[in-house]
């Protein structure tokens, strides 16, 4: 149920595994190593406990060895996004490549289609684009659509600096897929790297409008990897725009939420130029009016000054 609940934007289902893991470990479940994977996601995806994620994704991938167990791997991508999320990406290429090279993984191709976005994220790009072929069409092969998703997200990832309009059409059709069997989570994530390729692309007006898509389509609070992709995003286009007291509003307000958070290169970068065009003074200004933004004031603030920005852009 985690991921059922996860693709619908139910964040709520994620939590039930943490109330039997106990249970489930006391009787020693035959399923106890995906019982834990779940424990692990909710770690990182809603409670933004990193250290503590890790370690039960460390747990469920050692158990998934043993006999008395069966296995589950997807915790190689839980442990991904983790290093990611705490800026070792050199661990989480290193997490993709060993989900995707484990037997189990042809059941479902889930570590083989993320393969290639883990290693964008990681800077390799050119290793990321050799290898996205085949990842697609093993993942194809699966015709499961998540997986299917998934894996035109990665190539979108592989091919967005080098080539923009193979990422544009790798991320039309993970869109696509993934509209089409109801994943509501992989269809915003993918909305959200396709606004900031726009942006990147010199498409400030198609950008804006895909931030706004992504904002209309979110449903309470997002989970880690879609608010740092998609805020994160938002943020290095405003800065971009000129819009530097907007950026460092919204930056404030991300690091409220994600205060580790490490895994978008440019951000640290367009923060900085920010703050020069700013001055001391209006930096801070901005900065604190961001840090004390709830969740809501956050996406409305964000909202607006989309509208805004448009009315100059569009």
């Amino acid at each position: 149920m985690g991921d059922i609940g996860l693709f619908q934007l139910r964040h709520e289902v994620k939590l039930w595994a943490a109330e039997i893991v106990d249970a489930a470990r006391s009787i020693r479940h035959r399923r106890l190593p995906m019982i834990l994977t779940w424990v692990a996601s909710a770690e990182w995806y809603n409670e933004r406990r990193l250290d503590t994620a890790m370690r039960y994704a460390q747990e469920a991938l050692d158990l998934s060895e043993q006999h008395d167990f069966d296995s589950f791997i997807w915790a190689h991508a839980d442990q991904a996004f983790i290093a990611a999320l705490q800026g070792n990406f050199d661990l989480s290429a290193e997490r993709a490549h060993a989900g995707a090279a484990h037997p189990v993984d042809r059941q479902d191709r889930l570590c083989t289609a993320l393969r290639g976005y883990f290693l964008a994220m990681a800077g390799r790009h050119d290793e990321a684009m050799r290898m996205v072929a085949a990842d697609v069409a093993a993942a194809e092969a699966t015709r499961i659509p998540y997986s299917m998703a998934i894996a035109h997200y990665s190539k979108g990832c592989a091919f967005a600096h080098s080539d923009p309009s193979t990422a544009i059409a790798a991320y039309e059709r993970a869109i696509a897929i993934a509209h089409e069997s109801g994943n509501l989570f992989w269809e915003q994530l993918v909305v959200a790297e396709m606004a900031a390729l726009q942006a990147r692309a010199g498409n400030p007006a198609a950008a804006l409008g895909m931030f706004r898509q992504m904002l209309d389509a979110w449903q309470g609070s997002p989970d880690a990897i879609t608010m740092a992709h998609g805020v994160g995003g938002l943020i290095i286009l405003f800065e971009r725009l000129g819009l530097a007291a907007q950026a460092v509003t919204l930056h404030a307000a991300l690091m409220h939420y994600l205060p580790s958070l490490r895994m978008l290169e440019e951000l640290p970068a367009a923060i900085e130029r920010a703050k020069t065009a700013l001055g001391d003074a209006a930096f801070d200004a901005a900065a604190q009016r961001g840090a004390v933004m709830e969740f809501g004031e956050m996406t409305r603030f964000a909202h607006t000054e989309i509208t805004h920005a448009l009315t100059i852009f569009g």
